[in-house]
């Protein structure tokens, strides 16, 4: 599989995610998946309670996440140390261009959660059921 840390040929086309009233089509698959790990991650952490310290975005699809945390009502700082009592909270997107196949990986503290998306017409749809594993994450 071929590693995309998404801050590279296709942010630029994400960036409309939250820059431009006209949208693409990669910018409006970004979207989706960005509401989409929203609601699991204020199924599983409480807004109000929970406090998230995150690298600055350097692409689109991270600038649309945390604007819906923060929408959800989510407490982020953006630095790039660990804010103490704050939940370090990092992203990465991985992608296949072979077999359209976009994975989506979000880490919370030991926690990973991660989901795979394929791609369907002009937009991702989710492949596989979310998945939560805890623990001593490498």
């Amino acid at each position: 599989m071929k590693r995309l840390l998404f801050w590279g040929g296709l942010s630029a086309v994400a960036i409309a995610v939250v820059g431009c009233s006209s949208s693409s089509p990669v910018a409006e698959a970004m979207s989706v998946i960005a509401d989409d790990a929203a609601a699991q991650l204020t199924a599983l952490y409480p807004p109000a309670k929970t406090q998230f310290a995150a690298a600055t975005p350097r692409d689109g699809f991270g600038v649309a996440l945390l604007a819906r945390l923060r929408e959800r009502g989510y407490a982020i700082e953006e630095s790039n140390r660990d804010g103490t009592g704050r939940m370090k909270f990092t992203y990465e997107i991985n992608a296949d261009s072979a077999d359209g196949i976009l994975t989506a990986l979000y880490q919370v503290n030991d926690e990973l959660l991660s989901r795979a998306y394929t791609a369907n017409a002009a937009n991702y749809a989710p492949l596989t059921a979310w998945t939560l594993r805890k623990g001593n994450i490498q």
